[in-house]
């Protein structure tokens, strides 16, 4: 999270025991709300400081833009869906401002000894904001974590975007080069089930042809399976029972080995590989 930028000011009260302090929203960067909270503290003559405060809210622009995508992620190949919509600040649509969406696809690349987060494979998508949602495509080739932003403004020309990132299965993780525990990114296709429902859980893992098991938690072992991963991607089913309301836990661990990497980061297929686990 960002840390709170802070301004100091000192001046004296007038005759009637006043001051004023203007201040100009010129523009904010980036185009999001942000509060501002103004802290006032007065010192009389016998050194008795009082203190005040008050807070608002200061609005990028006079429109919002809505996103919405049914799914929590997408299976590689397939297209981002994705809603949109226009909304002034009380939240009632806006129709006929433009609604630009950039995508992109997260990389990790070595810079200068450091794996680094860059943008690839970019696609963009540009719609007139009605009533009601107007849908968006995405098409996506490859697999990975991908942001979506997207961007609207008001008539004053004033910018405000919303942004989300979606997994899309079959992606590369970032993977160190020496041995340790690493990463498997799970995500479900809900945030909630019912007793009756069959949950699906995208697995990624840092590297191919790992060999896992899959393990359900609740108040101690509930069920043990074994996956197998031809690439780094899957998807496993999690039928729900009634039994485990409140919650279920899903843990899942793989071994396997990866590709080493050489001096400069980058992946070498002429090294041995190394041994790797991940959870």
């Amino acid at each position: 999270a960002e840390q709170p930028k802070t301004v100091a000011f000192a001046a004296q009260t007038n005759g009637g025991g006043e001051h004023r302090l203007r201040m100009d929203f010129d523009a904010i960067t980036p185009a999001r709300p942000m509060q501002l909270t103004a802290e006032a503290t007065v010192t009389d003559v016998n050194r008795q400081a009082w203190s005040g405060s008050t807070s608002t809210v200061v609005h990028p622009s006079q429109v919002y833009v809505g996103v919405r995508t049914d799914r929590a992620f997408v299976q590689q190949g397939e297209s981002i869906e994705l809603d949109l919509i226009a909304v002034d600040i009380d939240g009632k649509p806006v129709v006929g401002v433009p609604i630009d969406v950039h995508a992109a696809r997260l990389d990790w690349q070595q810079r200068r000894g450091e794996s680094v987060e860059v943008e690839v494979d970019p696609q963009t998508c540009s719609r007139k904001a009605e009533a009601t949602a107007v849908r968006c495509s995405i098409p996506v080739a490859k697999g990975g974590s991908w942001r979506l932003v997207a961007t609207t403004k008001d008539a004053k020309g004033r910018s405000n975007r919303t942004q989300i990132e979606l997994w899309v299965a079959g992606g590369d993780l970032p993977a160190p080069r020496d041995v340790s525990q690493e990463q498997v990114l799970l995500i479900p296709d809900r945030e909630q089930y019912a007793a009756g429902d069959t949950a699906k859980i995208a697995v990624s893992a840092p590297w191919p042809g790992a060999q896992g098991l899959v393990t359900l938690r609740r108040a101690g072992l509930l069920e043990a399976r074994r996956v197998t991963l031809g690439g780094t991607a899957t998807v496993i089913e999690v039928p729900i029972d009634d039994a485990w309301a409140p919650g279920v836990t899903v843990q899942v661990d793989l071994v396997g080995a990866a590709v080493r990497r050489g001096d400069d980061g980058k992946p070498s297929p002429k090294l041995a590989k190394r041994v790797a686990f991940a959870s």
